[in-house]
């Protein structure tokens, strides 16, 4: 487990997450608005939601993977609940 590039890899996944959220928020509140440059959907609020919803489930997963850099392969993350994967 190289604990430097799994680091950089949450990283990455904790600033793709949040730009996703942006997105998806844009999209929810100003899709209609957006029109052609958007794609033109028919219905563009849940798509959006669902954009935040995805996205946030990286941004979780960027979370635990930047805990479990820090910790061996086995021991307890921060979070009770959670378990570093091996």
């Amino acid at each position: 487990m190289n604990a430097r590039r799994d680091r950089s890899a949450a990283r990455l996944g904790l600033v793709g997450g949040a730009l996703g959220v942006v997105a998806g928020l844009v999209q929810a509140v100003a899709g209609r608005e957006l029109g052609s440059w958007a794609g033109d959907k028919a219905d563009p609020v849940p798509l959006g939601l669902l954009t935040v919803a995805l996205s946030a489930v990286a941004v979780a997963a960027g979370l635990v993977l930047y805990a479990c850099s820090f910790t061996t392969a086995g021991e307890l993350c921060s979070s009770p609940a959670w378990r570093c994967p091996a």
